[in-house]
């Protein structure tokens, strides 16, 4: 019994060796109303030798006035006139991104405008789900190193604009969309003032396609009072001697999102990664779990669970983190919600941005009130509704655009055979 024990340990010690060497680089993010769900699939690197590297190339001019954005459209609705508006809807959006950076290779994006409820009958019992209006997200994360040697995932949206001459294999789409079509929409062809009660299609879209390009933390809530990166872990298969097949879970670090990289405490002007990463990255356990979630309960019994703690309790508290960027200019992001809840950090504050240029990306949107009309109230802007903060924002995590052609540059991580 005991010899039997042992080879089992020298075995799983031999696959955890094995994980380090062979490093899953890619993630499926296949629901875009739980963005913190990932699956981890296989994915091999593609050698892109006819591509040119843009940061020492000679660029080929651009075209502003081209849209970088594929949509494939899916409307389950009768009514073909409203699904007609949702699709412009999608290409208007998709428009307004293109004329503000610089795309050198097309988003691909998987738009469905569908009744919720008929689709996902079980989560419309509860009744938040029916009044979602839609979300978006990446449809693959890849994880790349930074310059302070840090992994982190990135949007492959974001991946594919840096041309890598060798990149992970991309999927068929960069950024999932879906959107509840029994929501009350106003849209700019409807050629009439927008009702009260009316949400602006075309607000909500372009706020949720800007998530889907990168403007997502990785932190979350998911441990009660307790904020920590996305868990990765690695799902071992075990055949044991009685043929009977059992399926194990090993911790294998937090990881953030490249957004995640520049999050700072404003008080003190530190960074998280610099910070409260490594203290958490110190939770190191010695076991195998049989479910994921059990990893989450092991966390709380651990020192480092304290720390996760104390990084609640700043991001309920307003004007505590900033996202810092390229140009050192401190963005306020939302830390006012109390409890967390998943709009907090993945969006600007809403107090300070109300009535400024940034008003697409504070939490929620009102109704009654259309882009046009936020855009008259805070004046006009060259970038439209992609206000100043926004840009730099965008910029910082890699997007190229007129002001700033030559944004940071990360690097991949290229697998081991072994």
């Amino acid at each position: 019994m005991n010899f039997h024990l042992h080879i089992n340990l020298s075995f799983l010690f031999f696959v955890i060796i094995l994980f380090d060497f062979v490093k899953a680089i890619c993630y499926e993010h296949p629901d875009p109303f739980n963005y913190f769900h990932v699956e981890r699939i296989p994915c091999s690197y593609t050698n892109n030798s006819s591509q040119q590297d843009p940061q020492t190339s000679q660029k080929a001019p651009i075209n502003y006035d081209e849209n970088m954005f594929n949509i494939t459209f899916h409307c389950d609705n009768k009514d073909l006139v409203l699904c007609d508006k949702a699709k412009k809807t999608f290409e208007i959006a998709g428009q307004i991104i293109s004329e503000t950076l610089i795309l050198n290779t097309k988003i691909n994006v998987n738009a469905t405008f569908i009744d919720l409820c008929e689709t996902d009958k079980e989560r419309c019992k509860n009744t938040p789900f029916r009044r979602i209006m839609g979300a978006a997200g990446p449809a693959r994360s890849i994880i790349l190193r930074d310059d302070d040697g840090v992994d982190r995932l990135y949007p492959q949206s974001l991946v594919k604009q840096f041309r890598f001459k060798q990149h992970p294999e991309y999927g068929e789409f960069d950024i999932r969309a879906r959107f509840n079509s029994k929501i009350d929409y106003w849209f700019i062809e409807d050629n009439s003032t927008i009702g009260k009660n009316q949400i602006d299609f075309l607000y909500v879209v372009l706020h949720e396609f800007i998530h889907g390009l990168g403007f997502l933390s990785a932190w979350n809530d998911k441990i009660h009072k307790a904020l920590t990166p996305k868990i990765l872990s690695n799902n071992l298969i075990i055949k044991n001697d009685n043929n009977s097949i059992e399926n194990l879970y090993i911790f294998n670090g937090f990881i953030e999102k490249v957004f995640d990289k520049y999050i700072y405490f404003k008080s003190t002007n530190e960074r998280l990664s610099d910070v409260i990463t490594p203290q958490l990255q110190k939770f190191s356990p010695k076991k195998t779990f049989s479910i994921y979630e059990e990893i989450y309960n092991y966390f709380k019994e651990s020192s480092e669970y304290y720390v996760a703690q104390y990084l609640y309790k700043l991001a309920c508290k307003p004007s505590t983190l900033i996202f810092k960027s390229h140009d050192k200019k401190n963005i306020t992001l939302e830390t006012s919600l109390n409890p967390f809840s998943r709009s907090s950090l993945n969006h600007l504050q809403f107090s300070t941005y109300t009535r400024t240029k940034d008003f697409l990306m504070r939490p929620g949107v009102v109704a009654g009130r259309s882009i046009q009309y936020q855009l008259d109230k805070s004046g006009d802007y060259s970038g439209g509704p992609i206000g100043p903060q926004l840009k730099l924002i965008l910029e910082t995590l890699g997007y190229a655009t007129r002001d700033h052609p030559l944004p940071y540059k990360p690097s991949p991580i290229y697998s081991i055979n072994v």
